[in-house]
């Protein structure tokens, strides 16, 4: 045998047990949604962590940039209650169990216990999947610095941006026909590539891209208003960068 794969089975495989005990892991997400059909009350979801260690057990494993509980964990049975990613979605992320009725009989205190304190402000925890009310939301990640690096990646925006260019072809096509820009810096795109993603840009470069890019966004964002679906709003870290 190579050396190569005894390095790949001494690395993976010698840990691995031959009769391994099997254990049964569960994690749970769900949305805490506004009755009354508005945004949720970031107040109210941070009062509930705050108040569950007292009736739970649970140590404040984590807090928020401002003090705020946000991973809450249970020593005992090895359970976690945190935000997942959003003020606005609760996880559950329940220790190793034999069965899974010992962590039904967990959840279902867990879930008793939180959703009468939320109904106290006309809150609750939802099996819906995606947060009905996602579009009313403030849609900020929770302030710690493992959740709001995942804004740096725009997750869809990019995709946002190509869709609502697709829906608008023929105005992109006429846009980019009689475009000032490729009038002053020409069609030779392997050039501008290299002109354009230079770390300094004179004056007018920049100015010449941020007006082309204001205008392609622009024509993105009325592309996705014709669909109405409410898409518009992954394009906001583009329009935030570009001043609009």
């Amino acid at each position: 045998m190579s050396r190569s794969v005894e390095l790949l089975k001494k690395r993976y495989l010698k840990n691995i047990k031959e009769n391994p005990n099997l254990f049964i892991g569960i994690e749970l997400e769900y949305p805490i949604v506004n009755l009354e059909g508005k945004a949720t009350d970031g107040e109210v979801v941070k009062d509930l962590f705050r108040y569950l260690p007292s009736v739970l057990g649970f140590t404040i494993e984590k807090v928020d940039d401002f003090g705020n509980p946000i991973q809450l964990f249970d020593p005992v049975s090895q359970d976690t209650i945190l935000f997942e990613v959003a003020y606005t979605t609760i996880e559950f992320a329940f220790g190793k169990a034999e069965c899974i009725q010992e962590v039904e009989e967990r959840f279902n205190f867990y879930m008793a216990t939180i959703q009468n304190k939320l109904g106290e402000a006309n809150h609750a925890i939802v099996g819906c999947g995606i947060h009905p009310n996602w579009d009313k939301n403030e849609n900020c990640p929770v302030a710690y610095p493992r959740y709001q690096m995942l804004m740096d990646y725009r997750t869809f925006a990019s995709a946002a941006f190509h869709l609502g260019l697709l829906v608008h072809l023929d105005k992109l096509e006429s846009y980019l026909e009689a475009t000032p820009f490729f009038k002053v810096f020409g069609r030779n795109y392997k050039f501008l590539r290299r002109q354009f993603s230079k770390k300094k840009l004179t004056a007018a470069e920049e100015a010449a891209i941020v007006d082309f890019s204001r205008d392609l966004l622009q024509l993105a964002e009325e592309g996705l208003k014709m669909r109405n679906k409410h898409e518009m709003t992954y394009l906001q870290p583009l329009k935030k960068e570009l001043g609009l």
